[in-house]
């Protein structure tokens, strides 16, 4: 018998998957979470180490163009190489290029997932108090969760550059040609053999992925269920799955929506079922799982979690005297590796412990120093 209410819910679309190194937006996605040290928990050491290499100068310009003017960044076409898409922005018309970087304003919720009004764009540039005022609210709505920090002197100088739209040009196109050269090429280079045996392996399997609804694919792929984070996302006809060096266990979602496809970008790694075994890949996939190990918290936390079947963030934060954005980002590194199975009870997050995984991180260490 069919279930009439059943019968009246339309089928979620399917989209093509494939896989794809993008080197462009892979680039400019490392370089946007180096900007963001407070986020960077589980990811790729590179991004702190070379951090810290910056000098007083390249550190305020990247957290300038990464944090404040983060638009401006805009990779939503393939780019063949990173140096390829600078000259694309070098051949914009600076206003062009000044009024990209205004939709951190006008569509706040694209970049963070914010439930918050769009700023009057024009204002914005006229009225310096207006835009300080609104992207500190925008930061605000982030900052309890993410330990994510406004600093005012970075949208003093935004706003600035803003009205000058030659001078922001000149800048963006600088500062990205820094990085690139002192410090992303080589690290490139470096990782794309390893990036490419991700992307081959996948699409030798890529028939599996085929047929399925946005968030199948992301749970075949990733082994992650995030439907309760993405489903009212508009994924577009085709998906593309980016594997990075430098995201560890995380996912993230970029949509495109004027070519109707998404972008997913994660951690490089090896697909179950692999045929070809990859000795960069595997040591890359075991440290992000034992780095998640490595911290007296966490562990704290999956000791916390066998004392009973399920416990929310909350009391989490209580049993070990945690705060709030310290609790959320080590979770949201146990959620990722998988240690940790993260369930929403009306308005609540709840955690359990997942033991499977922990035996499979056991076997995946014994596997890969050829123990078994």
């Amino acid at each position: 018998m069919i279930d009439p209410l059943r019968a009246i819910v339309p089928p979620v679309p399917s989209v093509r998957v494939r896989f794809a190194l993008e080197p462009a937006f892979n680039c400019a996605h490392s370089l946007g979470m180096m900007a963001y040290p407070e986020e960077n928990s589980g990811m790729s050491q590179w991004l702190a180490q070379t951090a810290a290499r910056l000098s007083k100068d390249q550190a305020f310009n990247h957290q300038l163009l990464c944090r404040a003017l983060y638009y401006v960044m805009d990779v939503s076409e393939s780019w063949p190489s990173f140096p390829d898409y600078i000259n694309h922005l070098e051949s914009l018309a600076p206003v062009a290029l000044r009024d990209q970087a205004l939709k951190q304003l006008t569509e706040p919720n694209h970049h963070w997932d914010v439930e918050m009004e769009a700023a009057d764009g024009q204002r914005a540039l006229d009225d310096l108090p207006y835009y300080l005022d609104y992207m500190a609210r925008l930061y605000a709505r982030k900052a309890a969760e993410k330990a994510v920090s406004f600093d005012a002197a970075l949208f003093v100088e935004a706003h600035r550059l803003l009205n000058d739209p030659a001078a922001l040009k000149t800048f963006a196109v600088r500062h990205l040609r820094v990085m690139w050269n002192e410090y992303l090429a080589e690290e490139w280079e470096r990782n794309l053999p390893m990036l490419q045996e991700s992307v081959e392996a996948f699409t030798a399997l890529e028939h599996r992925y085929q047929g399925l609804a946005p968030l199948e694919a992301i749970r075949a792929v990733a082994g992650r269920d995030l439907s309760y984070a993405w489903e009212n996302e508009n994924f577009g006809k085709e998906m593309i799955f980016v594997p990075s060096a430098h995201f560890g266990p995380y996912l993230s979602l970029s949509l495109v929506s004027a070519r109707q496809i998404s972008r997913v970008i994660f951690g490089a790694r090896l697909p179950e079922g692999a045929r070809k075994r990859s000795v960069a890949l595997s040591r890359a996939e075991l440290l992000v799982r034992i780095n998640a190990l490595a911290d007296e918290n966490r562990l704290s936390i999956l000791e916390v979690l066998t004392s009973a079947d399920e416990i929310c963030a909350q009391d989490i934060m209580q049993k070990l005297n945690l705060s709030q954005s310290a609790t959320s980002r080590h979770l949201r590194q146990l959620v990722a590796t998988g240690y940790v199975i993260e369930r929403r009870r009306d308005v609540a997050k709840c955690y359990s412990l997942n033991p499977a995984r922990l035996d499979d991180t056991l076997s995946a260490l014994r596997r890969f120093l050829r123990m078994d």
